[in-house]
């Protein structure tokens, strides 16, 4: 895997509450790019994520309650946005690298949004947690995937969704409805992390304490399609 690594001058810190979304209710049923790269999604696939869909709604309707306002399922708590610079420079990329975002050395704009990875929004920042960050670069010269389907409605935008970890703690969609069964059941999250040592060890090593989102390095946990090849991003 390529690894690419960004500069983003931060700037100010503002609030997150008032940025609003034109994205659409997804579906795993929605049309698939094309496998490229020798990925694998078929009907099983499919039907893993189905499930895995219909476990987050139930949990999130449950979760919610009477509240007005439905929290996302992981990384609920933000510590705040920050309105970025994102520098883009090429010249120790390969030719064929340097295509979508890679293409011309220049500057966007951006919104960096840091948060706590906990389902749990109350959890105080100062315990260990797996930390995220999320960029929305605006003002790319390209429609991505979700705007090509309609389930976009912002124009030029790139998101890049990262995490404190270089890895994902669940291997495949088959393995990830088998997580979620699991949260369901008797034992929760702990049964089955107590026969998968692997997402365990992931887990482990992901969830850090920190007094500052900025100390700490971040990864795209999965790798995502540039051109003829796949990479990660690291912050």
């Amino acid at each position: 895997m390529k690894r690419l690594k960004i500069v983003a001058l931060l700037s100010l810190i503002i609030s997150c509450q008032n940025q609003k979304s034109e994205r659409q209710v997804a579906s795993v049923n929605a049309l698939q790019p094309k496998v490229e790269q020798g990925e694998v999604w078929g009907q099983d696939e499919v039907a893993n994520m189905s499930r895995v869909g219909e476990i987050f709604k139930e949990t999130l309707i449950e979760a919610t309650g009477n509240n007005k306002i439905m929290k996302r399922d992981a990384h609920p708590k933000h510590h705040g946005c920050v309105k970025s610079e994102l520098t883009i420079d090429n010249s120790k990329l390969p030719q064929k690298l340097r295509v979508g975002l890679f293409e011309e050395n220049r500057k966007y704009q951006s919104i960096i949004r840091f948060s706590n990875g906990d389902p749990d929004p109350s959890k105080a920042d100062i315990e260990k947690d797996i930390r995220g960050m999320a960029v929305k670069i605006i003002g790319v010269p390209y429609q991505n995937y979700l705007q090509d389907i309609g389930l976009e409605g912002n124009k030029n935008i790139h998101d890049l969704v990262m995490m404190n970890a270089d890895s994902f703690f669940i291997a495949n969609p088959k393995k990830y409805e088998k997580f979620m069964e699991a949260t369901q059941g008797r034992f929760g999250v702990i049964g089955y992390l107590l026969t998968h040592w692997g997402s365990l060890k992931r887990i482990m090593k992901a969830r850090v304490e920190v007094s500052n989102p900025l100390d700490i390095d971040y990864s795209s946990a999965t790798p995502y399609k540039l051109g003829s090849t796949s990479m990660k991003n690291e912050f």
